[in-house]
């Protein structure tokens, strides 16, 4: 039972790591979009990322 619970912790700890990654990156790449280009372009660029 401690280990299961050990080892499924472990895994809600790198899930949640991962979603602040994964958020933390795009968050980046559209304030440095923002950054470079007018909302328009970035707008298209996001649609062509997709």
């Amino acid at each position: 039972m401690i280990m299961n619970s050990i080892i499924t912790h472990k895994n809600l700890m790198l899930r949640f790591i991962l979603i602040c990654v994964i958020i933390s990156c795009c968050y980046f790449n559209v304030v440095e979009m923002k950054k470079r280009k007018p909302p328009s372009a970035t707008f298209n660029g996001l649609r062509y990322s997709r």
